[in-house]
């Protein structure tokens, strides 16, 4: 960075003042808080480092103050008394005088000084970064950015003895300001471990008993345990810092949470920790997991590392557990808590890129049962796993935590070990099995509340796994309610006949491969639940506050509102929202668009109370979900209006119902991929926007770009888009939740949420 000439000056005074202090009455002292140093205790810079750990500087930066101190420095060595340490043969300054000298540098990095501190903390174990503070005056400290060893290479998290906070450290680096707050050992430039003294207080584990990891496991929230076991991997927080770490011994594994310990270990180390049992729920987690029934993630918490053997030992195994993807993803969150247990699994990784993120599944041979990584990096810190994407792999996985949303609960992983199996195949005797778990199980309901005309499947084959021409055959013990038909062109179809005599039917499935079989029954039922449904219209009709019950077509997803759509008939549309008050109702429904189906409602406007004339967001809060009559039928959009033009419904009248309305127009779709996503008139329009003049566009209402992906094939092009005017969030516009698009030859739908 360079320097302005003023600046240079002002430093070069500054330097002189400190010559002449030491050449005056004073006997050579040296006060380098004079003049006054700013002695803050809050030294962190504003912005987050960014240095990649893994990645070594290219440049050392070269610019530093024309003048060194040499006077002041040796002025200062005669008179003041000064730490000695052997190997060290550079003087050794205060913090306080630190602080001095990075602010007389300025943003320039002055030259390299030897500072001692006290270790406060160590925010990021990967680099190094801390803040240390004055020996003398533990209130005035020094941000340092990073530390390296003593031979400038080795990074931090590599070094053989990393010093702990209370130990007081012996820095070499340079000294500048950031954004006018002190700092060592600038980005690109870190500072140097020369020697550390262990001054920390030993921590007392006299009131933790020694416990297996099994016992800890099971022992009651706030159990204060000492634990040993071998690190099988540690896990990263934001900028790749350790935070923690799965510890196993031969009675199982756990959890063991804090950067303290994590930023001290290595895989393979056995270690000796004490520390508190816990049940970790994030807080906006905690209301969703106590609906659900979710206690927290297994872990042990306040940790503190007690010994480390420093050795390279492969963690135990006997204790382990083989569950597939499958087994793990279906555990009952209320029967059962897995978090912090690790598993042996066989498995597939798969990549899936984002807008601004990477999320790595971990799935099932089947390639989509599974869950994704958890990640505080956007997916980087498992770049690793991309030389084994898309094979099968002999895979140890551990089970972080269990994400609580209005959604449900998703046990997420963390990858420890991966092995690639070459040339895997399915053995023959487990290939029946397998297909009936994970492709013909699922395919019915216990209750059918109308004729589902499912497509059934009849064969299977699998290239990745090995095997092909698996048979799967269908019948009915009660054909005149449940009955199979195989039409001309190939395809079985399961037809429920709602006037059957007899409403109970038990479905025979039997799968074959080669020499093996197996049948499978099922028990299902015919329930009528369209008694007093009405239309749409009645809802858009009904009074807030009234509950109704409708029959209609999943037409769209509510974008940006979780297990939420909006519902058609013949006669009108309506949004059908679940809240919190109903957050678990869908949860035993799998709702997907093209669906005919019940349920029931309290009528409702979501206005802005600030604004009397405001009409507000019509939408029913689903209180009751019946079921689903039939599926994949043609999606209705009734009464579409197509006599507006882009300013009407740019600058709609909020005083009338406009949200329970669909509107067709040809309009120019714009987004860049991340945040937005809107409509304007024309393509010209945009031109002039981009141009600097003040044009009309209307935003899409979603949470990200994931969510209008489904228009991906109609970026930057003008389209014919079928939509709905909304206003979610009590805004003095509307924007508009997309049904479909067409250019004429193609035609996306929206169904993101609840596919």
């Amino acid at each position: 960075m360079k320097q302005s000439k003023l600046r240079r000056s002002c430093l070069f005074v500054f330097l002189a003042s400190l010559a002449l202090v030491g050449c005056g009455e004073t006997s050579g002292s040296v006060n380098p808080s004079s003049p006054a140093p700013s002695e803050t205790t809050t030294v962190n810079p504003t912005e987050t480092p960014t240095e990649n750990p893994t990645v070594a500087p290219s440049e050392t930066p070269t610019t530093k103050p024309t003048e060194a101190p040499t006077e002041a420095s040796s002025s200062a060595s005669a008179s003041v008394s000064r730490p000695s340490v052997d190997g060290i043969t550079d003087t050794i300054y205060s913090v306080k005088e630190a602080i001095a000298f990075a602010n007389a540098a300025g943003e320039d990095p002055s030259d390299e000084y030897v500072v001692q501190g006290v270790v406060k903390n160590i925010s990021n174990y990967s680099y190094g970064e801390r803040t240390i503070a004055d020996v003398s005056d533990e209130s005035v400290s020094l941000y340092v950015y990073g530390v390296r060893g003593a031979d400038g290479e080795t990074y931090f998290d590599k070094l053989e003895t990393i010093p702990q906070k209370g130990d007081t450290v012996y820095l070499k680096g340079a000294l500048h300001t950031f954004n006018g707050t002190p700092e060592m050992g600038p980005q690109g430039s870190p500072a140097k471990l020369l020697h550390i003294d262990s001054t920390h207080e030993g921590f007392d584990d006299s009131a933790y008993t020694v416990s297996t990891i099994a016992a800890a496991r099971s022992a009651a929230k706030g159990t204060k345990v000492k634990i040993t076991g071998v690190v099988a991997k540690t896990t990263k927080t934001q900028k790749f810092s350790p935070n923690g770490l799965y510890l196993v011994d031969a009675t199982g594994s756990i959890y063991v949470h804090g950067g303290d310990v994590a930023g001290q270990v290595a895989e393979g180390n056995t270690i000796t920790v004490a520390g508190e049992t816990d049940l970790f729920i994030a807080d906006k987690e905690q209301n969703i997991a106590a609906q659900i029934g979710y206690k927290g993630a297994i872990q042990v918490s306040n940790s503190h590392l007690i010994s480390n053997d420093k050795g390279n030992t492969e963690f135990p195994k006997d204790s382990i557990q083989y569950k597939t993807r499958k087994e793990i993803v279906e555990t009952d969150v209320t029967k059962e808590n897995i978090t912090g247990e690790i598993f042996h699994t066989t498995a597939i990784i798969k990549k899936v890129p984002g807008a601004s993120f990477v999320n790595y599944y971990i799935n099932d041979l089947d390639q989509k049962t599974g869950t994704y990584t958890y990640t505080a990096n956007n997916g980087k810190d498992f770049s690793w796993l991309d030389a084994y994407l898309d094979k099968v792999v002999d895979l140890y996985v551990g089970v972080t935590n269990c994400k609580s949303t209005s959604t449900g609960a998703i046990y997420r992983v963390n990858p420890i070990t991966v092995s690639p199996i070459e040339s895997y195949a399915r053995e023959d005797s487990k290939v029946v099995p397998f297909v009936y778990d994970y492709y013909v199980k699922d395919q019915f309901l216990d209750v059918y509340a109308g004729n589902p005309e499912l497509e059934v499947r009849t064969s299977h084959s699998d290239s990745l796994l090995g095997f092909s021409d698996v048979s799967i055959s269908y019948s009915s013990n009660n054909t005149e309610l449940a009955s199979f038909v195989t039409g001309e062109d190939g395809k079985t179809i399961l037809n429920i006949n709602k006037d059957a005599a007899v409403k109970t039917a038990t479905l025979t499935r039997k799968v074959s491969y080669k020499d093996q079989s197996q049948t499978y029954t099922k028990d299902i039922s015919f329930v009528d639940i369209t008694a007093g449904a009405q239309s749409v219209s009645v809802a858009n009709n009904a009074a807030d506050g009234d509950t109704v019950k409708i029959r209609g077509i999943v037409a769209a997803s509510i974008l940006n509102k979780q297990k939420s759509f909006y519902v058609t008939d013949d006669n009108g549309v309506i949004a059908c929202l679940v809240d919190k008050t109903h957050s678990t109702v869908l949860n035993d429904f799998i709702i997907n668009s093209g669906d005919e189906v019940v349920l029931e409602g309290i009528k409702r406007h979501k206005k802005n109370d600030k604004d009397a004339t405001d009409k507000g967001q019509a939408y029913l809060e689903i209180s009751k979900f019946y079921g689903v009559i039939s599926c994949d039928n043609t999606i209705k959009n009734p009464n579409v209006i197509t006599n507006k033009t882009f300013a009407d419904l740019h600058d709609v009248d909020r005083t009338a119902e406009y949200s329970r309305q669909l509107y067709s127009l040809n309009v120019y779709y714009y987004t860049d991929g991340k945040n937005v996503a809107c409509i304007y008139e024309n393509k010209a329009a945009y031109d002039r926007k981009q141009n600097g003049e003040d044009v009309d566009y209307i935003n899409i209402y979603k949470g990200g770009y994931p969510q209008v992906a489904f228009l991906k094939d109609f970026e930057s092009k003008e389209v014919t888009m079928t939509f709905a005017l909304c206003n979610w969030n009590n805004k003095t516009y509307a924007t508009i939740c997309p049904f479909s698009a067409t250019d004429g030859t193609k035609t996306a739908y929206n169904t993101f949420s609840y596919k």
